[in-house]
């Protein structure tokens, strides 16, 4: 008795290195805070995180909105995320994830008052690793539990409510 070799087609990648748009619309995983309790506020120094009995941070959050020391805004520079983003990769060579309002509205082509002109996405000028646009809280869980799970950012790009950049679109969207 003879058996026919199946044929598979060709693909690029393994299927370990494909990433894949395999989740419904809605899907959300579930995580648990129990026994996490929230921060009465955002430490934005050694000093305040000592405060709060910190001693590291899992997750450093980086923005220009108006969160400034005593509550007194208009200190940033123009292009914020732009700026802050490029200190971050100086200091720490980690993957650096952008969002606020700024990343999320300029997100995509748009108008620069500054320059007068049209610009591309704020993720080419700040070479950030990924932008999170919206309030991006599921997100920020999923890349968080992601990272504590051993990913790495090139693994996390098929998050719902983030943008990178790609050479070709991800396996499945096209």
């Amino acid at each position: 008795m003879s058996t026919t070799p199946t044929i598979q087609p060709a693909s690029r990648k393994s299927e370990t290195q494909r990433l894949k748009a395999e989740r419904g619309l809605f899907y959300f995983p579930k995580y648990s805070t129990s026994g996490v309790s929230p921060a009465p506020f955002l430490p934005m120094s050694r000093k305040e995180m000592i405060q709060l009995g910190w001693d590291r941070c899992d997750i450093i959050i980086v923005t220009g909105e108006a969160y400034t020391a005593g509550n007194i805004g208009g200190k940033h520079p123009d292009r914020a995320v732009t700026v802050y983003t490029q200190r971050c990769e100086e200091a720490y060579k980690k993957p650096v994830i952008i969002g606020g309002s700024e990343a999320s509205l300029r997100r995509i082509a748009h108008y620069d008052y500054w320059s007068d002109k049209v610009k591309r996405s704020v993720l080419f000028d700040s070479k950030a690793d990924m932008l999170m646009f919206g309030n991006a809280e599921r997100p920020l869980l999923e890349m968080a539990s992601r990272f504590a799970a051993g990913e790495t950012i090139e693994q996390m790009q098929d998050i719902r409510g983030t943008a990178v950049i790609r050479k070709e679109p991800l396996f499945g969207y096209c």
